[in-house]
């Protein structure tokens, strides 16, 4: 199974869903793994949501299941900020609020994340990726722990 999968397989669970109710939505996961051929590689996904009532008496809200997280951090990423090659720290999530910051994986694909998207980082070994801050401001990001 592909990270994705692992991370779909590990959220898939109803418990608290609304009764009747059906996935509303998906959010866009991007896993950053390192393959077989020892290379860094991007693999698409979603998260599911499912409308529950998260926080009655408040509506009902699109929501996925919960994951266990091992920490938090926060941080701001110069503008001129260029990471070489390097291999992820730990299994993370990396959501970003503000900034964009452009990943690029050992087969040579590049992709931007912007304000408001996220990202898993799951490539704790070999050469790693690499990851620079575009558009000339720093990027804000919100760091997740997760185990593997």
């Amino acid at each position: 199974m592909t990270p994705v999968e692992l991370l779909i397989a590990a959220m898939s669970t109803d418990a608290g869903a609304v009764s009747g109710s059906q996935a509303s939505d998906a959010l866009p996961m991007t896993t950053v793994y390192t393959g077989d051929d020892g290379l860094t590689h991007f693999a698409d996904g979603e998260i599911p949501l499912i409308v529950r009532d998260f926080s009655p008496p408040a509506p009902p809200v699109s929501v996925s299941d919960w994951s266990s997280a091992s920490g938090v951090a926060f941080g701001i990423i110069a503008a001129d900020w260029d990471g070489d090659w390097h291999p992820a720290p730990r299994r993370q999530f990396v959501a970003m609020m503000r900034g964009t910051i452009e990943i690029e994986t050992g087969d040579g694909e590049k992709r931007p994340f912007a304000a408001g998207s996220a990202y898993l980082l799951t490539d704790l070994d070999g050469q790693g990726h690499r990851a620079r801050v575009l558009g000339g401001d720093a990027a804000t990001i919100a760091l997740i722990s997760v185990p593997a």
